[in-house]
């Protein structure tokens, strides 16, 4: 019989950080869920090392590191729940959150994308993000920062959920595509959750699914890829932009994104960052055609108005990351 849920965990070189993750998830309350572990490739002996302490664990072993989308993906097609969970490995999970996640699932059956609160791992009274939301001047952002743990507690609709806590209804995957694997990491969870908007679906946060999140913890072990980071990043914005943004968008915002990219590109040769303001050039131009095609059938899909998208996105007003 299948789960209810899979919870699937990408792994690169995280093994540090599993033991307390997977411990974490023997103390649910709700049982019915599978948990599939996609390894990118790691060399720190993270796959021999689940397999021999979890053996319930299902490992998908990849040869290399593929991505984070990429990566998720195989193990979304791997599984069999009716519902996928993302779950970053630098996190630890309460004992109630799948149990309140099903809640809401029930209580909403019109509802496919269910997004969980994270706290801050080390300030348990803070909060990392209470989902996703999205400002179109100035990109993505996580809701509630560095807010304190009496905010976002009512369960409400968002733009969307975090890639490293999102609950997604397995259909969802089948009306509207997996995570886009050309972004390879960094805003695929958003690019989704554009892509689920346009489509017609809501998003709904469930602050009582808690998971507590390392802040920066993963990026920490990447500090040496700081200059790919950024690259990704910027990149990946631009991305979104082209895909996501329909003609009106993008002519009234497009001039202050553009103007801003520049600013970031001389912010970079005035650093001496030369490697990243040229590459990120670059990168953004060779994926471009490929953006424009897919940009063809989403706006084509489109179920919603463009008045009814921008009313799904709130503008940035503070917070951690103003």
């Amino acid at each position: 019989m299948a789960p209810y849920f899979s919870v699937i965990i990408p792994n690169w070189n995280g093994r540090y950080h599993l033991q307390e993750c997977l411990d974490s998830l023997e103390t649910l309350t709700c049982r019915d869920f599978e948990t599939i572990l996609v390894d990118n490739g790691s060399t720190d002996g993270s796959v021999e090392f689940v397999r021999e302490r979890w053996p319930e664990t299902r490992v998908v072993a990849l040869p290399e590191n593929v991505g984070f989308a990429a990566g998720v993906n195989r193990g979304i097609e791997s599984s069999r729940g009716e519902f996928v969970v993302l779950l970053n490995n630098d996190t630890q999970v309460a004992p109630h959150w799948l149990k309140n996640l099903a809640a809401a699932i029930e209580e909403n059956t019109d509802v496919w994308i269910f997004a969980s609160r994270l706290l801050n791992y080390y300030e348990r009274n803070v909060i990392d993000s209470a989902g996703d939301a999205f400002d179109l001047l100035r990109g993505p952002y996580k809701i509630g920062e560095c807010a304190r743990l009496g905010n976002f507690s009512e369960r409400s609709f968002i733009f969307g959920a975090c890639g490293g806590g999102g609950c997604y209804k397995r259909e969802l995957f089948d009306r509207i595509g997996l995570f886009d694997e050309d972004f390879f990491a960094y805003f695929e969870d958003i690019d989704l959750s554009f892509r689920a908007n346009w489509a017609g679906f809501r998003c709904l946060l469930v602050p009582d699914a808690v998971i507590y999140h390392k802040v920066g913890g993963t990026s920490d072990a990447n500090r040496a890829n700081r200059d790919r980071f950024d690259i990704m990043r910027r990149r990946n914005y631009i991305f979104l932009i082209v895909k996501n943004y329909p003609v009106e968008f993008q002519v009234k915002y497009f001039p202050f994104i553009f103007a801003t990219h520049c600013l970031k590109f001389l912010a970079n040769l005035m650093r001496g960052r030369f490697r990243v303001a040229f590459v990120t050039q670059w990168e953004i131009v060779k994926g471009l055609r490929k953006m424009f095609g897919k940009r063809q059938s989403i706006m084509a899909g489109r179920r919603i108005t463009n008045a009814q998208m921008k009313s799904r996105c709130v503008p940035k007003h503070g917070g951690c990351g103003a």
